[in-house]
């Protein structure tokens, strides 16, 4: 039978081959193939004999043995090289030998047989491991301990391509028996691989507990690696912190791991209209850290996620914990207002994250909400800038200043406006109006649109109550004013906001707002909003803001209902009908004003909007 042949790719074409060929086998050799693949004993010792060539290789360089040594069977690899005509030492194209497959799938009887027979344990493949590196990654520690053994621990410390030993191969996966096998065999725990980073480093990165007890078992080696530095300026607790291991940073902090030495500063660039050059990598304390990562869904997660930490994540995995890192690295003496060569402060991470969460846990810790950055911007700025809807709504709710001009002199309204950030532009003159109202009322200072001021139905900005917080709804979530949605805020603290932007307070406002549709687009003329808007002490900088988004002809109608909405917000929860009748008598609009009137009062829905009349009949439109 003639020889098969096949195309080969040379030896330097990629480390991991992951296109396939068409296999160049005669129909006996594709047979023979399967059969050591399946372990069909029988039908293997038939076709050795009309085979003509025992080592014929797939697309992937992949010969019977390969195939037998990795199903693991044990005696199909014993035929196959007592036939004399199968090398143990032929390589695949990722440089894999029959040694290293039943190696890789644990198959410790085809490993001992191929022993046996002189198969090499010192063979790389094209990652640069052997065997033992094999053995270490898929947590075989039975097979480790055969191969340092029968190596006299010369394998011990070799490293692969990446210079990693066996013992960093094993902490990066997790693999805490092999580990601690390595260590009692007598690894070497000082070798640095060729990012500088040590055993320790890579342990952190994975977030195995037992792991990290193993190591730090170890007693004075170790101390003396818990800070080291890899050649990006970053230690062991660095990398938990990243990941979200909160039990790794837990035990790195009490083995004397450092709460606020930073990682090194990376490639510095200029960013368009800005003289201020910006690290695209900044040197990051852990508490830096833990703030900047963004937790995956985090608005999706079950309240127990926000409790605990623990929660599965996507595919399985463990939940990053980065909100119970902040705590925790608080607790160990962490700087909280600490900043980078950018100035950003952990605040700023978490407005850019838009992480409501993170925003509410950092103000509660202490964290200064009014930091400025290199640009002069505050967090509310970053929430403004980048339409940071949750972030800004959290900040703005924690009494976050809302005149700081940044170096550009521009405050959070202005870019917001600018950015055509509809919602935020919304939030903030609501807050503003809140704070205002808030204000007049202490100063026992009468409002205009609300002749009851009743000081006991105003929620301090920042206001929180336990976690007993009733959804309500939400008209202003997206550019397009006319959708609704209502979302649950669960804080990791247990607390929700008793006082929202985003949503009304009134349990009639799904109703009303379909009202104040229909009276801005069907009643409002032009310009009559302004009026309403001056007459419910809007600034004029509000107007400006609300006036610069939506400019047709008709653009005064959506203007009109974003000024109705933001009116009905701030108000007390028995005042929208005689404040509204109050305003368009106002405007010299009474007769409007008396069909707005009668038309409230005849409305079951409106119960408790104003004279609390209860008659049967649910329309909302005005005739």
């Amino acid at each position: 039978m003639a020889e098969s042949s096949m195309p080969k790719r040379s030896e330097d074409d990629c480390d991991m081959v992951t296109s396939l060929q068409e296999p160049f086998l005669s129909k006996a050799e594709l047979a023979l193939h399967e059969a050591a693949r399946s372990g069909n004993r029988t039908r293997v010792e038939k076709l050795i004999k009309v085979t003509g060539k025992i080592d014929c290789r797939n697309s992937l360089d992949r010969t019977a043995l390969h195939m037998a040594a990795s199903k693991g069977h044990r005696e199909i690899v014993r035929i196959l090289i007592e036939s004399g005509k199968a090398s143990v030492e032929v390589t695949d194209k990722f440089g894999m030998s029959p040694l290293m497959w039943a190696t890789y799938f644990g198959h410790t009887e085809v490993v001992n047989l191929l022993l046996d027979r002189s198969a090499n344990i010192r063979r790389r493949n094209k990652l640069g491991m052997h065997v033992v590196h094999i053995a270490a990654e898929q947590n075989h520690c039975e097979l480790v301990k055969i191969f340092i053994n029968k190596t006299k621990k010369t394998l011990l410390n070799d490293t692969e391509k990446n210079g990693m030993t066996a013992v960093m191969i094993a902490a990066a996966k997790g693999n805490g028996e092999v580990v601690q096998s390595l260590i009692s065999l007598g690894a070497d725990l000082k070798i640095r691989d060729n990012r500088k980073r040590t055993v320790l480093h890579v342990a952190a990165e994975s977030g195995n507990e037992r792991v990290l007890d193993n190591l730090i078992a170890d007693g004075p080696k170790m101390r003396e690696l818990i800070n080291e530095r890899d050649d990006r300026g970053r230690m062991p607790i660095h990398y938990a912190v990243e990941k979200g291991f909160a039990g790794a940073v837990e035990i790195l902090l009490a083995f004397g791991a450092s709460p606020n030495d930073t990682t090194d500063s990376e490639e510095v660039e200029t960013v368009a209209n800005s003289a201020t050059p910006i690290a695209v990598h900044p040197e990051m304390s852990p508490f830096l850290l833990a703030a900047r990562e963004k937790k995956p869904n985090e608005d999706e997660q079950p309240a127990e996620a926000f409790a605990d930490g623990a929660a599965p994540g996507e595919g399985g995995k463990p939940r990053p914990q980065h909100g119970e890192i902040l705590r925790r690295l608080v607790q160990a003496g962490t700087d909280i207002d600490a900043v980078n060569s950018n100035g950003y402060t952990a605040l700023h991470y978490a407005a850019l994250n838009d992480d409501s969460n993170a925003v509410y846990t950092l103000v509660h810790f202490g964290c200064d909400i009014s930091a400025k950055n290199n640009r002069m911007q505050t967090p509310l700025h970053m929430a403004a800038e980048q339409n940071r809807l949750r972030a800004a709504e959290a900040l703005l709710l924690s009494g976050a200043p809302l005149n700081i001009a940044d170096k550009t002199g521009k405050t959070p309204l202005v870019l917001a406006t600018q950015g055509g950030c509809i919602c935020i532009v919304d939030m903030i003159i609501k807050a503003e109006r809140h704070r205002e109202k808030v204000q007049r009322v202490l100063k026992n200072e009468p409002n205009q649109w609300d002749s009851a001021a009743q000081a006991d139905q105003l929620d301090a900005a920042a206001a929180f109550t336990p976690d007993g917080y009733e959804n309500r709804s939400n008209i202003n979530e997206s550019e397009n004013i006319d959708d609704e949605l209502t979302e649950s805020f669960i804080l990791e603290n247990g607390t929700a906001p008793a006082y929202r932007l985003r949503e009304f307070n009134q349990p009639y406002a799904d109703e009303f707002k379909l009202f104040l549709w229909k009276l801005a687009f069907d009643h409002l003329r032009y310009g009559e909003w302004k009026k309403l808007a001056l007459f419910w002490r809007f600034r004029l900088d509000h107007i400006t803001a609300i006036e610069q988004q939506y400019s047709d002809e008709k653009s005064y109608k959506q203007h009109g209902y974003r000024v109705l909405c933001i009116w009905f917000h701030g108000i007390g929860w028995d005042t929208p009908i005689r404040g509204l009748y109050e305003a368009l008598v106002q405007i010299d609009r009474r007769s409007l004003a008396e069909r707005v009137r009668k038309k409230l009062d005849r409305s079951a829905e409106y119960y408790s909007a104003g004279r609390k009349i209860h008659h049967e009949g649910r329309s909302c439109t005005i005739q």
